[in-house]
């Protein structure tokens, strides 16, 4: 469910939204705070795995076409 969740908040759906759509396939609705609470816990995971140092050298190419 959480997965779910996460894929809403990626896919910008708001709070409400999520909170009827919960409501809608599983009978059961998560509070707007319960789902706000669950998005700043995935935010700060994305960051912390943004800021993670690299163990190794990852080469890249960067193409650029005008």
């Amino acid at each position: 469910m959480v997965a779910t969740l996460a894929e809403m908040y990626v896919q910008g759906v708001s709070t409400r939204k999520v909170k009827a759509i919960t409501e809608e396939l599983c009978g059961h609705a998560f509070w707007a705070s319960s789902i706000s609470a669950i998005n700043k816990r995935l935010d700060e995971s994305l960051a912390a795995f943004a800021r993670r140092p690299l163990q190794e050298p990852f080469p890249y190419l960067i193409l650029d076409a005008r």
